[in-house]
This record gives C-alpha cells, sequence and structure tokens, in this order.
C-alpha cells in the first residue's frame, strides 16, 4: 500500500511489517521459519500487552533471532486497559469488553528497566522510544524531558503516539487525541531538535467512513514540522478501514 503526496509532507517514513512476515520456505511448530533468508529490523514492536505484561526480553531476544530480527524499536503501550467491577473476566485486549483504556506512563518504566538490565551486545539491538503520555495534555513534553533525564543515553526516539486508533480511539478516557493537536507541538520541536523520529498512529479515517476524513491531521502536523521525522504507524491505515481507491494529493493525479 502506498499513497502518494504533496512534496512538502514527504519526509514521511510508511511502515510497517510484522517482524514475522519473512520470505521463508520452511516453518516450525510455532509458524517462525526454519531458515532466515532475510535479516531485518522491526520498527514497531510493543514491550508490553494492553495490561502492561510482558514475557521478558529474554523470551523477545529468542523470538527475535529465530525470526531474523536484528535491531528493533521497542516501546511500551500508553493506554492500559481497565477491568470493570461489573466483569467477571479479566479482559486481556482493548477490545475484549466495552470497559475503557486510560493512559499509563507507567510503560516507560518498564520499558527502560527491561532495556538497561540487558548486556551491552544485546542492549545495542533494541531502539528504546518514549510513548507513556496523553498527547492530548499540554504537559506530555514534560514527561518526555523527565524521562530524558532519569535515563540518559537510553532513549532514541518518541512514540509510539496513539491518537486516532480504531475503536481505542472511543474507549480511551478524556479529550479526543489528534496528530496536529497543540500538545503535541512542543514534543515534535522537541523531536526535531533532538534528532529523534516519532512514531504515530494517525488512522486517516474511521471505521465507518470510507472516505480519508482525518488526513489532513497528519498533513498539517507534517507540514507545521518539517525538522521532524515521523514513522507513520501503518500507513494511516487500519485492519477494519475500507478506503476504496489510492487517494493521491499531488499537482500530476
Amino acid at each position: 500500500m502506498s499513497l502518494l503526496f504533496k512534496k512538502e509532507i514527504l519526509p514521511i517514513l510508511f511502515l510497517l511489517f510484522s517482524p514475522l512476515m519473512l520470505n521463508a520456505g520452511d516453518t516450525h511448530e510455532n509458524n517462525l521459519p526454519t531458515k532466515i533468508r532475510y535479516q531485518i529490523a522491526d520498527a514497531h514492536m510493543h514491550y508490553v500487552d494492553f495490561l502492561q505484561n510482558g514475557e521478558g526480553t529474554k523470551n523477545l531476544l529468542e523470538m527475535m533471532k529465530r525470526s531474523g530480527v536484528d535491531h528493533a524499536m521497542i516501546n511500551g503501550l500508553a493506554v492500559t486497559k481497565k477491568w470493570d467491577a461489573v466483569d467477571p473476566v479479566q479482559p486481556r485486549y482493548y477490545l475484549s469488553d466495552d470497559s475503557r483504556t486510560y493512559w499509563y506512563s507507567v510503560t516507560d518504566i518498564l520499558v527502560a528497566e527491561a532495556v538497561s538490565r540487558l548486556g551491552e551486545t544485546d542492549q545495542q539491538k533494541f531502539h528504546p522510544f518514549i510513548s507513556g503520555f496523553n498527547p492530548t495534555d499540554r504537559n506530555a513534553i514534560y514527561h518526555i524531558k523527565r524521562m530524558m533525564t532519569m535515563y540518559p543515553d537510553l532513549w532514541e526516539g518518541i512514540g509510539e503516539i496513539l491518537t486516532r486508533h480504531d475503536d481505542l480511539t472511543a474507549l480511551t478516557y478524556g479529550e479526543q487525541a489528534l496528530a496536529n493537536h497543540v500538545a503535541l507541538d512542543p514534543v515534535y520541536t522537541f523531536a526535531a531538535e533532538h534528532d529523534m523520529p516519532v512514531t504515530i498512529h494517525s488512522d486517516i479515517s474511521s471505521v465507518w467512513v470510507k472516505d480519508p476524513i482525518y488526513l489532513h491531521e497528519m498533513e498539517a502536523a507534517v507540514k507545521k514540522h518539517p525538522k521532524t521525522r515521523f514513522i507513520w504507524a501503518h500507513a494511516g491505515m487500519s485492519r477494519r478501514m475500507n478506503i476504496p481507491a489510492i487517494y493521491c494529493h499531488s499537482v500530476s493525479c
């Protein structure tokens, strides 16, 4: 999938593929290739799930080795799922039930502590990103600066920033997050000043609308911050969207 844009927003990088999407012939019982043909870098790895649980760096490194992943961007999850009193079963995923999600800054601590405990060789395989902030809060920049102070020389990027995101948008407490929200302006500026790429999830539409009605939000953010390197998660698409055509905003279309 690709999208064509006006040349002023070309700095966006389009991603992402799973580390398991390899061109390999044979697979074993866990659907992992037995023979690695390509060594790749994973640009979108969450260390924890929606309950902020993970399987640890030992298992993660083993999976990376078996999947042919040499390097990985690693981040937590900016939101966590609430277990409501009326729900008899603990939800494991944000779509498990109708309970809400809320912003969870400790996710950055979990990532930082896990990576910091690794030996130098293994630590170099990971590229930690700061993600545990509410992108509608103008105090978000101070959380980022605090993480930079607490773990100097660790962080290499910012994100995944969650803005428009399928049903997660409706399930998350608080104001609607937007790629061009005023609270993110100092975050983008800080990222540019420190040469830190920014991964952002910003869907171009909703699951009920076929037109890219939110595309302008991402365009506006990139135009306003031309020195910031954006990594646009999933190129603004999702598994539930039905965009009938590839939209072109260039003069030649």
